[in-house]
């Protein structure tokens, strides 16, 4: 029996657009410089050597097809389950490393140049992000958009865009990821 509620078409291609942008991006910068992404995919010490090779361009693959499945009316199940899945995935690579005490090595997950230890924070921004394609899995609202709700939905893949960079810059920033003072005179002693 169905009682015909189900989550606001608006919200659920907000969050979709949202998540393609961000799958997107991310197969960007594993294509861009593959060799880095698998320096840092070998740091997790999940997967042998001789699948490091395949791995790197499978994941990015995945990563793109997964971007553009998003996008495309009448995946919206489907997209938004593969997003949660891949998501879950690289969630639970990054607590078992964690849960090794390997906090040190990157976590692959940033734009080639820039270095993002492991931390507890990925596990939560990782969260949020399955949580979201998890409400893009639920049944849709059945009720037509309007000119309006294009607008509204491309706003808010924009705002829900500039939120994530801003989230994601603040917690690579936040204290604590940056060498101390005695870090940085100890380093400077042991160049001596």
């Amino acid at each position: 029996m169905s009682l015909g509620v189900g989550v606001d078409p608006v919200l659920q291609w907000a969050l979709r657009g949202s998540l393609a942008l961000l799958f997107l991006g991310a197969s960007w910068h594993k294509l861009r410089a593959p060799m880095v992404f698998r320096a840092a995919l070998a740091n997790y010490q999940l997967l042998p050597e001789r699948l490091l090779a395949w791995a790197v361009p499978s994941i990015a693959g995945v990563e793109l097809a997964i971007g553009v499945w998003l996008v495309l009316p009448g995946f919206d199940g489907g997209a938004s389950l593969a997003a949660a899945i891949l998501l879950s995935l690289y969630t639970g690579a990054i607590v078992v490393n964690l849960t090794r005490g390997r906090r040190e090595i990157d976590c692959g997950c940033s734009a080639p140049g820039s270095r993002r230890p492991l931390s507890g924070s990925l596990v939560w921004r990782n969260g949020v992000l399955i949580g979201a394609a998890g409400v893009c899995t639920l049944p849709v609202a059945g009720r037509s958009l309007i000119w309006m709700d294009t607008v509204s939905i491309l706003a808010s893949v924009a705002a829900l865009g500039l939120l994530y960079a801003a989230v994601d810059g603040s917690l690579a920033n936040a204290p604590g990821r940056s060498p101390g003072i005695g870090e940085l005179k100890g380093r400077a002693w042991s160049m001596r």
